[in-house]
């Protein structure tokens, strides 16, 4: 051991279950050996592999080892110790001539096999996680896509139909302009079915107007609007004095109340335009 220790270069001790090796007295190399296949494998793991070792110093029981790489050992007399690896490592710390311990985390003791699937985990996680991002975007956009999609087929249906119902409009925005319509329709149907006598206040407007043109049938409704219990028709007359009897003749009706005559406007072929605006009386 102390020829060992003090020896310069670099140099190897085999025993039966390991190897040794020293460069300058400092250990390099360290690995455990159960057959000459695993010397030859630890010795490859030198940088100059089985060349760089100066001097090969054996027990008996790893001076087979070196027979079978044809390894000559440089002691002729070899140890009859089996755990010298050990005792000569244990020496080396025990004399302090260990400055630079072993490190079998760096150089070319570390394990690369650990930072190979390591590195690999990593690797594969991350283009996981770039292949789940694509799918993501790529999901929303076919998504999005198609609800564009079908919501321009939509409005083109929709305008299509808007222009049918109501041809004497034009189609700006026809989800908005259906939603006001849709509103107005409803209106007029709770109107209808509210309670309130449409076909009594028809009848009454009529009467009134076929009294009049009874005279002299110079008055005539071309329009009646009803909203809610407001009521609003236009017509013609043979003069304002017809207008206004007209007025009179519903005033004298008990379905109506509020009565106003407004718009009176002579008419170049003779006559007047007239609007008459009325409510309707709650039937309790």
């Amino acid at each position: 051991l102390r020829e060992l220790h003090g020896a310069s270069g670099t140099v190897a001790l085999i025993d039966s279950s390991s190897i040794v090796v020293t460069r300058d007295s400092v250990p390099v190399l360290y690995s455990y050996v159960s057959s000459d296949l695993d010397l030859r494998f630890a010795l490859a793991g030198l940088a100059g592999g089985a060349a760089e070792v100066e001097g090969f110093y054996s027990t008996e029981g790893g001076r087979g080892y070196l027979d079978e790489l044809g390894l000559e050992n440089k002691e002729s007399d070899p140890y009859n110790d089996d755990n010298i690896n050990t005792h000569s490592l244990l020496r080396l710390y025990e004399d302090g001539s260990e400055k630079d311990p072993m490190n079998f985390r760096k150089g070319e003791f570390v394990d690369k096999s650990k930072q190979e699937s390591t590195r690999k985990s990593v690797k594969l996680a991350a283009v996981l996680i770039i292949l789940l991002a694509v799918f993501w975007s790529v999901n929303i956009y076919s998504k999005v896509s198609g609800s564009a999609g079908e919501l321009v087929k939509i409005e083109r249906r929709l305008e299509s139909v808007y222009s049918k119902l109501f041809s004497d409009e034009s189609v700006v925005d026809p989800f908005y302009q259906m939603e006001i319509k849709v509103k107005e329709l409803r209106e007029e149907r709770a109107f209808i079915g509210g309670g309130l006598d449409v076909l009594g206040t028809l009848k009454g407007l009529g009467q009134g107007a076929s009294a009049i043109a009874g005279k002299d049938g110079k008055l005539k409704l071309f329009e009646v609007k009803m909203h809610s219990a407001r009521v609003l028709a236009r017509g013609e007359a043979g003069g304002f004095e017809n207008a206004d009897k007209f007025k009179e003749t519903l005033g004298a009706m008990p379905v109506f109340k509020d009565i106003s005559l407004t718009d009176v406007k002579k008419k170049s072929a003779g006559g007047v335009s007239f609007s008459i605006a009325l409510t309707l009386e709650d039937d309790k």
